[in-house]
């Protein structure tokens, strides 16, 4: 989807027109399915826009049950993590890993190696929401599980899973007082999303250096 590339560029007002476009011609053809896919994305692209986390948490409930109802459960798992990052925005660090528990399980399941990647990459950054949770023993496993699914991503040639996977394992670092190094690994991730044009990421870098 067009959308999506500009939403992955930091063209956040493109990305909202098209997402909006979209919308508009999947509830007047009524594919609740679709529907609630891209209301889902662009509670994603509000989250990024730094708009309201909580009129976004009725939104993704909402995708929620109708991916439930249509067992749409890759579509699901995407929910489960998106509610999970808003309500870390909410500073509802509990509600937080429960939604990605949700997440978690139902990517066990899944046949898509890209959707299993994305929930270990969000659920490290859950896990490691506060400086003691990221020196903590999950905190530790999540580190381990980051690095595997860079590799794995790398070898695979999935650019931007990678660039992301990098980026909250150097923020973990940053977070644990590894700063040298920390830092330096969102220099590179800066450096390498900007040459191939995501600047979605290159913003969260910039962000995540301070």
């Amino acid at each position: 989807m067009l959308a999506s590339v500009s939403f992955e560029k930091g063209d956040f007002p493109d990305a909202r027109k098209l997402y909006e476009q979209a919308l508009a011609a999947q509830t007047a053809a009524d594919k609740k399915r679709r529907v609630a896919d891209i209301e889902l994305s662009l509670a994603e692209l509000s989250l990024e826009e730094g708009r309201s986390p909580v009129e976004q948490e009725a939104v993704i409930r909402k995708a929620i049950k109708v991916f439930q109802q249509q067992k749409a459960n890759d579509s699901e798992i995407q929910a489960w993590r998106l509610l999970a990052r808003d309500f870390s925005a909410q500073d509802k660090a509990a509600a937080a890993k429960e939604a990605m528990q949700h997440a978690r399980s139902l990517a066990a399941k899944s046949q898509n190696v890209e959707i299993r990647w994305r929930t270990a990459i969000d659920a490290a950054r859950v896990e490691t929401a506060g400086k003691s949770a990221a020196r903590s023993a999950a905190g530790i496993s999540a580190r381990k599980e980051l690095a595997a699914v860079i590799a794995k991503s790398h070898q695979l040639g999935y650019g931007i899973v990678e660039l992301d996977a990098r980026l909250a394992l150097a923020e973990i670092e940053v977070k644990v007082g590894q700063t040298a190094e920390g830092r330096a690994h969102l220099a590179a991730v800066e450096a390498d999303a900007k040459a191939k044009g995501y600047n979605l990421v290159v913003r969260k870098a910039v962000s995540a250096r301070g």
